[in-house]
């Protein structure tokens, strides 16, 4: 039997499946036993202050980011988004085109002056 487990690929991936699965329920069984149930809830961290000095809590850097997103990136966006997904393949090949040039450029740069240092 040893040498129709190790000849037959069929057979040796459908053993590995199996215990796979088997090692993913023991794992699973022994997460929902050891796991919490408790939900924690945890108030504001105000830096210390009462509430009445903070009365608002400042953004977390997430909401400072989808923000700046929201506010500043949407127009860089919105002129990729009509330059680029015209429909058309070939202005998306000029995109690309042109971004991978300067980065060509700016590599060969980076290379000469990386040579004239030594």
């Amino acid at each position: 039997m040893y040498g129709l487990i190790v000849g037959d690929p069929g057979t040796v991936a459908l053993v590995l499946s199996l215990l796979m699965w088997v090692v993913f329920g023991v794992l699973a069984v022994i997460y929902l036993v050891v796991r919490n149930n408790r939900v924690r809830r945890t108030d504001v961290y105000l830096s210390g202050e009462p509430e009445s000095i903070v009365n608002k809590p400042s953004p977390s850097p997430a909401n400072l980011y989808w923000g700046f997103l929201k506010k500043f990136a949407y127009g860089l966006y919105k002129q990729l988004r009509d330059k680029v997904h015209t429909g058309n393949l070939q202005d998306w090949v000029d995109f690309m085109a042109g971004w991978y040039g300067l980065l060509l450029i700016i590599a060969i740069i980076v290379g000469i002056i990386y040579l004239l240092k030594w």
